[in-house]
């Protein structure tokens, strides 16, 4: 995990290649996916997609930063289907609950 100001960038590698990402904004509430450099604010190879990647990645960062993760209001429909299975594992008390 990188920190640059109030972006919080995650890499996930298989070896060498680069197979998942996320960009993510540290808000004064908090954390949200960050889109605003026109990349996927969320990304993982297609060859390693339905795998639990992407949601092992949001559960690192809320571990590490000890802050919620809230979706996007500028969800593609891929980042619907990700929120609606996310919010299924998430405590009743999750502020992400309020957001989807």
């Amino acid at each position: 995990m990188r920190r640059q100001g109030q972006r919080i960038t995650v890499e996930a590698f298989d070896g060498a290649v680069l197979v998942g990402y996320a960009h993510l904004f540290d808000g004064p509430d908090f954390i949200e996916a960050d889109d605003t450099d026109g990349h996927d604010a969320l990304w993982v190879k297609p060859d390693h997609r339905r795998q639990g990647l992407a949601m092992s990645i949001y559960d690192y960062v809320e571990r590490e930063t000890g802050r919620s993760i809230i979706p996007s209001e500028h969800r593609s429909g891929a980042g619907d289907l990700f929120w609606d299975k996310r919010i299924k594992r998430l405590p009743a008390d999750h502020p992400a609950h309020d957001w989807v």
